[in-house]
């Protein structure tokens, strides 16, 4: 998958539509409460948040909304002006 070649990785991607198994107003409800869990389970010491898979990315993704720019690592700028 992708333009690189011998990589020695692959991908696996499985979609499930959830209504095939409960309406999806109660998948929602589940996921939700499973979320919830999640988040208020005790954190290990120094950890102030627990996140959800793709939550920090949002969160960065609005910031960056908001204020009309993105933050680019400096390794990342250092690569783009090799090219």
């Amino acid at each position: 998958m992708g333009a690189e070649e011998n990589t020695k990785r692959g991908h696996l991607l499985i979609l499930i539509n959830p209504t095939v198994f409960v309406p999806l107003k109660q998948f929602k409800k589940q996921t939700q409460n499973l979320f919830d869990r999640i988040k208020s389970s005790q954190k290990a010491p120094g950890v102030k948040e627990i996140f959800i898979p793709g939550e920090r990315g949002e969160r960065l993704k609005q910031q960056a909304l908001k204020r009309s720019w993105i933050e680019v690592g400096l390794k990342l700028i250092k690569e783009i002006k090799k090219t």
